[in-house]
């Protein structure tokens, strides 16, 4: 299991070679599948940014959340956003989709700002058109999100929502991570051309 609180190595083994667009703030990239090969694993301490962002954060604040909203968060995002609250990995970039293309975290949410409320999310999920069973809890700042499952088969998993598509499109929601303590450790630096 991933230890949040401790230094890990995290690793990306693909990334595109072809082009040579440079990567500009935190947009996602797209990428023929044809324009990659296997390069050397790039390493990349996790380091933890701007720790407790939006304050310290306590268990009974999580708890009232939990209780009001009838949800449960998975234990490794729990544990998590109890640690870190808003802090996030210098290591920001994910494949969304594997060997293919990716987007980095721009923000996770929490308890502190109002612009980036984990209740304000929740609370407007089917307008964002976030399915039920999900829980945004950060994104890539272009109107893309990471959620997470909170209730039946996709409890725990990790998913990127795609703003470019309509919900019920395939593509607008992908599988990017089995458990939150997985999308963690496959965190790695953002590609290099």
């Amino acid at each position: 299991m991933h230890s949040f609180l401790d230094s890990n190595t995290v690793r990306c083994a693909k990334a595109p070679v072809a082009h040579l667009i440079p990567l500009v703030g935190f947009f996602s990239l797209n990428f023929p599948r044809s324009d990659f090969r296997l390069i050397a694993e790039v390493h990349c301490e996790m380091k933890i940014l701007n720790d407790n962002k939006w304050g310290v954060l306590t268990e009974a604040t999580v708890a009232e959340f939990e209780t009001r909203n009838r949800v449960k968060l998975p234990s490794d995002y729990r544990q998590f956003l109890l640690a870190h609250h808003g802090g996030i990995s210098e290591c920001s970039f994910y494949w969304v989709v594997a060997n293919d293309w990716g987007s980095s975290i721009h923000y996770f949410l929490g308890f502190g700002d109002r612009q980036y409320l984990l209740q304000e999310y929740f609370d407007c999920r089917i307008n964002m058109r976030i399915p039920a069973d999900l829980l945004v809890v950060g994104g890539d700042g272009c109107l893309n999100y990471l959620a997470i499952g909170i209730k039946g088969d996709r409890y725990g998993e990790v998913f990127y929502t795609d703003c470019e598509y309509d919900l019920g499109e395939p593509e607008r929601v992908r599988r990017i991570a089995k458990t939150f303590s997985q999308f963690l450790d496959e965190l790695c630096a953002e590609p290099t051309y």
